[in-house]
């Protein structure tokens, strides 16, 4: 289909637990939003770009973890605050700041048993949230990837035509990988090194060559 007028957002959970923070109990989460890119119509382009949205997100938003931001804010008034905005439909009256949200749990990755049989396959979920239509949860188990999608009936009616769109478009990131052209750059006369953007590129291609090795071993 055509590429939408606006680049979609993602919200993604970022762990800030610094080596100080090792061994403690409890989450120390932030938030950090990112450009999917999708104004952009080459898979790896994409993908390269993404990443590097991805790595300078982050890097930023680890300078305000939100257990910092919980200090300035009590709990309870937090919980008011998200109760008004829900029942005064707040969420209809503002541009969303991100559309969807994409959390990667990295889980066990030794087999699991329940009451004598093993686990097969685990799939991560998680719930929707007023003004928010789409959750990706990324779950990894005993060596394989998994994404669960759960979404809003009123946004998105069929998710299950959005988990083939998925297929579709990890088939478009495998065969651009497997392209000996979409990775490398021409020679320069003088043998001057890669450029930054082909050095992401191949940085891009070998992660993704990795994850499709995890994700083909995953029921679809």
């Amino acid at each position: 289909g055509a590429l939408p007028a606006r680049p979609l957002v993602a919200m993604a959970p970022v762990s800030v637990r610094g080596a100080q923070h090792r061994g403690q109990a409890g989450n120390q989460v932030s938030a950090m939003l990112v450009n999917l890119e999708t104004l952009t119509d080459d898979p790896l382009q994409r993908l390269s770009r993404i990443r590097l949205n991805t790595v300078g997100s982050k890097v930023y938003s680890s300078a305000l973890p939100a257990n910092r931001i919980a200090e300035f804010i009590p709990s309870e008034t937090a919980a008011l605050a998200a109760r008004l905005y829900t029942r005064a439909r707040l969420g209809e009256r503002h541009r969303p700041f991100f559309n969807l949200v994409i959390t990667n749990v990295p889980g066990p990755q030794v087999p699991l048993y329940f009451a004598g049989a093993p686990i097969k396959h685990s799939i991560g979920t998680a719930p929707i949230l007023d003004g928010m239509g789409l959750i990706v949860v990324v779950f990894s188990y005993a060596g394989r990837l998994s994404i669960g999608l759960t979404s809003c009936r009123e946004i998105i009616p069929d998710p299950q035509q959005l988990g083939a769109d998925l297929e579709a478009a990890l088939d478009d990131l495998e065969a651009a990988v497997a392209s000996p052209s979409a990775v490398s750059s021409p020679a320069a006369p003088d043998d001057r090194p890669a450029s930054p953007v082909a050095r992401e590129l191949r940085a891009a291609a070998t992660a993704l060559e990795q994850t499709l090795k995890r994700l083909r071993g995953s029921p679809r």
